[in-house]
């Protein structure tokens, strides 16, 4: 698996050089503020922001967005379907594994451990332009990398959003 990251990531990159540079921490690449904000900004900003209730005449929430996006995926493979058939298969195994390291790292109080597992995460599912859940995976490797694990919301939000990233896997 790590040969194939390797490749994969020496394609990412070596087609981002160019682009521009990200937007601030919590952003899309495309600059514009993440679906959920007080998750994409970490703990420090959680604790500050409370949950509004929503009027009882709210609008629905707008849908979720895709657990990936399949053009660039291909496009990040090199245009080989064959390629992202192989990579489709890889990066769920890699990120159960990751998930199975961040809940350990949690249940322990390991910030480093956590810190490692999302940051590996977050880096399988960018080969596969799974932006939501790299998005989740990045909040705890912040969060680790500051001392803290967790928080438990992010984690079980990653959680979700990989099982939506799986079924969507299975759907392509």
């Amino acid at each position: 698996m790590l040969g194939l990251v390797v490749i994969v990531g020496a394609l990412l990159f070596g087609r981002r050089r160019g682009d521009a540079a990200p937007g601030p921490r919590g952003a899309a690449a495309d600059g514009s503020p993440p679906a959920d904000a007080s998750v994409a900004a970490g703990p420090a900003t959680q604790a500050k922001a409370a949950p509004a209730e929503p009027p009882a005449s709210a609008a629905p929430a707008p849908p979720s967005p895709p657990s990936y996006d399949p053009a660039e995926a291909l496009e990040l493979c090199g245009g080989d379907p064959e390629f992202l058939k192989t990579i489709f298969v890889e990066v769920p195994k890699e990120c159960r594994e990751r998930m199975a390291d961040i809940r350990a790292a949690f249940t322990a109080g390991d910030a480093a451990a956590q810190k490692a597992a999302a940051h590996r995460m977050k880096g399988s599912l960018l080969l596969i332009a799974a932006r939501p859940a790299a998005e989740l995976a990045r909040g705890l490797e912040h969060a680790g990398a500051a001392g803290q694990v967790g928080p438990e919301e992010q984690v079980e939000a990653l959680a979700r959003a990989l099982e939506a990233l799986y079924a969507a896997i299975a759907r392509a």
